[in-house]
């Protein structure tokens, strides 16, 4: 039996350096133009999705990086303009660092910002949720600095 509107697993990750956190901003010519998200991207066939998140961080602010642990995971529809099912999408968040400076390489801008700082930022709908879990946490003193 086929799923004719298969779960996309994305991989993302939460990077902080210095009690800041790193996001990166889509480009003009991506879906969600000039929204605001976590590093990271889809989940190739074949590859595991901590693999994936260290592929596409390299891809798009050229650093390596590595996992610390996972962190959340957040579960997301995106509605479409035509008549085609919903975008259903499995976000994986990792906790983890890069070395080296992020470069704008594959996305419009990377910045470091203050954790409640996502609350005035347009992050792109699927990450939304898991915004306040980093606030709570922060606060909590579970994040790394």
């Amino acid at each position: 039996m086929s799923d004719d509107n298969p779960i996309v697993n994305i991989s993302c990750g939460i990077i902080m350096r210095g009690g800041k956190l790193l996001v990166t901003q889509r480009r003009e010519c991506d879906s969600f133009a000039g929204e605001w998200e976590f590093p990271g991207g889809k989940v190739d066939p074949g590859e595991s999705p901590e693999d994936a998140c260290i592929r596409e961080i390299r891809e798009e602010i050229g650093t390596p990086s590595r996992i610390i642990a996972p962190y959340r995971f957040a579960y997301h529809e995106y509605e479409r303009e035509d008549d085609r099912p919903a975008l259903r999408v499995l976000l994986l968040f990792y906790l983890m660092e890069i070395e080296g400076d992020p470069q704008p390489v594959e996305v419009a801008d990377c910045r470091w910002i203050d954790i409640p700082q996502l609350l005035e930022m347009r992050i792109i709908k699927g990450s939304q949720g898991v915004t306040q879990q980093l606030i709570d946490d922060e606060r909590a003193g579970i994040l790394p600095k």
